[in-house]
């Protein structure tokens, strides 16, 4: 599996296409330190006021802050506000 996403990541690099073309792939937007969108996510596997963590099909994806809530959550979309601190990928 790995192999072929790398493949694939390497295509959509070649071919000039952002790499949340791809299926799968996840993507974070973050707007200032209060806002944070995160594409293609599977499932929320932890969620307090200063931590969610939120698992893709690649890795878990950490979003550390205060005050952290999950304003929407869409089909592939979920929508985190707050302020935040940082993001962690594994």
């Amino acid at each position: 599996m790995k192999k072929t996403h790398r493949r694939l990541t390497r295509i959509c690099y070649e071919l000039d296409l952002p790499p949340e073309a791809l299926a799968g792939a996840f993507c974070v937007r973050i707007i200032e330190n209060c806002y944070a969108m995160i594409e293609n996510y599977v499932r929320i596997s932890e969620l307090k006021d200063e931590i969610i963590r939120i698992q893709t099909e690649n890795g878990e994806v950490a979003v550390h802050g205060e005050q952290l809530t999950v304003e929407a959550m869409l089909e592939n979309k979920l929508c985190i506000r707050g302020v935040l601190h940082g993001l962690e990928y594994k």
